[in-house]
């Protein structure tokens, strides 16, 4: 067991009262595990539960709970968001996809225009000048 499902089992033995509290310390433990894994392809809830030392159904009502999203959904913003940042310092969309975790360019590109509208190159071109 990591560190950090030693803590969230220690988090378990608070009162019942402490639930919305424990569910935020939930979510905040997971997105440390996103953020620090975001550009692994396999990311997945499954994976996160096991690491905290929970079912992947707990995992999820926490992040429900505590940020009004998904496991899915918040991966994606993870990745999207620092993919538009080393589109923003000149990586080529290419190196940006597998940087953030897509086995496919395409997928990536897919994601990234229906999160921000414009494609990957687009937004390169615009913040660096280069096509």
């Amino acid at each position: 067991m990591t560190a950090i499902g030693r803590l969230y089992a220690r988090l378990l033995t608070v009162s019942p009262a402490a639930s919305t509290q424990q569910r935020d310390r939930l979510f905040g433990a997971a997105d440390r595990i996103v953020r620090r894994d975001y550009a692994t392809a396999n990311l997945s809830l499954r994976a996160v539960a096991a690491e905290l030392a929970i079912s992947p159904r707990e995992l999820q009502r926490a992040m429900r709970s505590a940020a009004d999203t998904t496991f899915r959904d918040h991966v994606l913003e993870v990745r999207m968001v620092a993919a538009r940042r080393l589109l923003q310092d000149g990586a080529s969309s290419r190196q940006v996809a597998s940087r953030v975790g897509y086995s496919s360019g395409a997928g990536f590109a897919k994601a990234f225009r229906r999160r921000y509208g414009a494609g990957p190159s687009a937004v390169r071109a615009a913040s660096t000048g280069q096509p």
